[in-house]
């Protein structure tokens, strides 16, 4: 069997005001640190996608994170990530995480 190395998620730049999505967002990216699996992801501090990542590198997981450069003020990018891919647009940024 193949061994996952890594994991692209896509999720919302915004927390909404479900608690148990917010927590269950934090035990995946706990989960794929503790696992050692590399999360590619968004490339923001905030929302859900921010909430996975933090929990991964709170707990020294790999993340690398993707953006397209006009969203890289309006999402507030993540500083603390081992990696940060700057895209030209959305459909590149979907293409380099995929």
């Amino acid at each position: 069997m193949n061994e996952v190395k890594s994991i692209a998620v896509f999720c919302g730049s915004s927390e909404g005001n479900d608690q148990t999505i917010i927590s269950q967002a934090e035990v995946l990216g706990k989960t794929l640190a503790l696992e050692n699996i590399t999360l590619v992801y968004g490339a923001a501090k905030i929302g859900i996608m921010g909430k996975v990542a933090q929990a991964s590198l709170d707990n020294h997981g790999k993340v690398i994170g993707v953006i397209p450069e006009f969203l890289k003020l309006k999402e507030v990018v993540h500083l603390g990530l081992r990696e940060l891919i700057t895209t030209k647009n959305m459909h590149e940024r979907k293409l380099k995480m995929h």
